[in-house]
């Protein structure tokens, strides 16, 4: 930028950073400004205790500002006579405070954004911080699946918020009511021993009489805040991987002949960060059981299965990974196709890194036959 750029003011539009400076026409650096107004909303959700509910019961639901005030309502800056409360700030030039109306009205939607990505970033915070409290499972008395499974059910709305963080910003800003973030169910849900499982996650915010404080400017900045850590996100080719069928007349080895998978890794603070497996599918050799013939075999993620890493080692809780299986069964009466679908019955364990993916200890059930199956170090390449 030339001195006389500098002096000219940014385009219309291009005051604040949305999420960076470096990805507009405007200008490079700016100054943080805080941002006022509340998030009200809910998370809203169904306990399986311990079978799951059915889809018309009631949802359980709980304050975003938990224990604190208990109204739902989060303000920013902080309440000190309520004792609680969240900064949101946003960046941009300086000059927008002499832009008159415009530069109020881009203010206060660079507030808005600030604020869905401060709400979206608060909402994962409360799921990390239930996560590490031992108090979260107090209910389950010690049993153990039960508790497995209401950690599967954190790890999953943690790992998804991260996936689809741009979608939770977006029902959360969006100006109709009822907008809500809907976060799907974790793998416990489709498990054997469902207590303890958390479904329906529902986040139900909103960002409420947003405005920008001009006086407040302190601090360079060149992006806004509030943003989400960019995933390290890997394809990767299956060239080498199989594993057991058992259920009908014999054990039955099968093997890949090709596949793919797709992952990506959130990189944070914590001892463990979401990793997610976001795609994959194999294709499997033609297999024979007691007259019984399995052709064009096929096995699929049909969706995304969330776990936690360490940077290296990666586990997925059971019932994270849900695959769909397709093919041909051909007997003495003729040739039908086959379409069945399971989930993983125990933990998934593996290894990944900037080259590499391992999986082992695929253990899933579907159609009546038991499946453990394994891939081997697999080559990844960025994307």
């Amino acid at each position: 930028m030339t001195d006389s750029d500098a002096d000219e003011p940014p385009p219309p539009g291009m005051f604040c950073a949305n999420p960076q400076f470096a990805e507009t026409e405007g200008p490079e650096v700016g100054e943080y400004y805080n941002c006022e107004g509340v998030v009200a909303g809910h998370f809203k959700y169904k306990s399986c205790d311990p079978l799951c509910p059915d889809p018309e019961d009631p949802f359980t639901q709980v304050p975003i500002d938990g224990d604190t005030t208990g109204d739902g309502e989060i303000p920013f800056p902080p309440d000190p006579t309520e004792g609680e409360g969240a900064e949101a700030k946003t960046c941009c030039d300086p000059r927008i405070e002499e832009a008159g109306g415009p530069g109020s009205i881009e203010g206060a939607e660079a507030c808005a954004s600030a604020c869905g990505h401060a709400a979206c970033m608060e909402a994962k915070a409360r799921f990390e911080a239930m996560l590490a409290d031992p108090e979260t499972w107090e209910d389950c008395g010690g049993w153990e699946d039960c508790i497995d499974n209401v950690k599967a059910s954190l790890e999953h709305y943690i790992g998804f918020i991260e996936k689809n963080f741009n979608n939770c910003v977006a029902a959360t800003l969006d100006p109709d009511v009822g907008t809500v973030f809907e976060m799907g169910n974790p793998g416990c849900a489709d498990g054997g021993v469902t207590a303890g499982c958390i479904i329906a996650g529902t986040l139900d915010m909103s960002c409420n009489s947003v405005t920008i404080d001009f006086s407040s400017n302190d601090g360079v900045c060149i992006k806004a805040q509030h943003q989400p850590p960019e995933p390290t996100s890997r394809a990767c080719e299956i060239k080498d991987g199989g594993g057991e069928v058992r259920g009908g007349e014999d054990l039955v080895i099968a093997t890949f002949t090709s596949g793919s998978a797709v992952t990506h890794y959130y990189d944070c603070l914590d001892p463990e960060c979401p990793f997610v497996l976001d795609g994959l599918g194999v294709e499997i050799t033609d297999v024979e059981d007691g007259g019984v013939e399995l052709s064009d075999i096929t096995a699929e993620l049909y969706v995304a299965a969330y776990g936690m890493s360490d940077g290296q080692d990666v586990e997925f809780p059971a019932g994270a990974i849900r695959v769909r299986v397709t093919g041909t069964m051909t007997d003495v009466t003729g040739s039908s196709p086959f379409d069945v679908v399971g989930a993983t019955v125990s933990p998934t364990v593996g290894t990944h890194d900037n080259d590499l993916l391992e999986l082992a200890g695929v253990h899933f059930e579907a159609g009546g036959y038991t499946f453990m199956a394994y891939i081997e170090p697999s080559e990844c390449d960025p994307i």
